[in-house]
């Protein structure tokens, strides 16, 4: 199990789409979103 899992990209909606194909097949998916105004504007 992935509880946590932190990777720096250039672009986060691209990149998002992709992990969000490439983990499915797992079963895998998204839980949780850090709301951007708890990260001084973040994506995380």
């Amino acid at each position: 199990m992935i509880d946590h899992l932190g990777i720096s990209v250039s672009d986060f909606d691209a990149s998002k789409a992709f992990y969000d194909q490439a983990m499915a097949p797992l079963g895998a998916s998204l839980l949780y979103m850090v709301p951007e105004e708890y990260t001084g504007g973040a994506k995380v």
